[in-house]
């Protein structure tokens, strides 16, 4: 199974982001893509690929997953067993290196991470594997388009909620949303 990840996030209120996965198996193909608010580019990136993990059913499934991001690519494939054995001390999103951990050892082959350059352009000079890469990296980035979502589930929450505007935001399911 090959999958590519992406997450994207803008630094202004009120920080919409969005993950894309685009999986490729033997049989058929798999889109994922979430918005979320009050975000960073960091936390869709790790999202993007833990909601990959928790896809995958067969855990005994020989997966890799290309990413744009060497933060997550050095994070699962250098770092993450380390920080866990220090209990993530002084790390950012512990939250979801935590989880990611998890379904990193729900598998019986290791996933293999590895970095494709993010937002290239097939070329007739590149072998047809490489442009496949990009093509498929490209449907992740779309699918990580903060603009395609109308509604996005708060990520981190908010410190005060009074200083945004209220109206937007709504409780569904225990779970805060706003609506553009």
């Amino acid at each position: 199974i090959i999958a590519f990840t992406d997450g994207s996030a803008v630094l202004k209120y009120p920080f919409l982001g969005g993950f894309g996965v685009y999986i490729k198996t033997k049989n058929k193909n798999y889109k994922i893509s979430k918005g979320y608010c009050n975000t960073k580019t960091g936390r869709m990136e790790l999202k993007s690929v833990i909601y990959c993990l928790q896809s995958i059913k067969d855990k005994s499934s020989k997966l890799t997953i290309y990413s744009d991001s060497m933060y997550v690519v050095n994070t699962c494939n250098l770092w993450i067993d380390n920080w866990q054995k220090l209990n993530f001390i002084d790390k950012k999103n512990i939250d979801l290196l935590k989880i990611l951990y998890k379904e990193i050892r729900l598998f019986s082959i290791r996933p293999a991470l590895k970095h494709v350059k993010g937002h290239q352009v097939q070329s007739d000079q590149n072998s047809k594997t490489k442009n496949e890469k990009i093509r498929c990296n490209n449907i992740a980035d779309e699918l990580a388009d903060y603009k395609r979502h109308l509604i996005y589930e708060v990520d981190v929450p908010f410190e005060d909620l009074a200083i945004f505007e209220q109206s937007a935001f709504y409780e569904e399911n225990g779970k805060l949303y706003y609506k553009k």
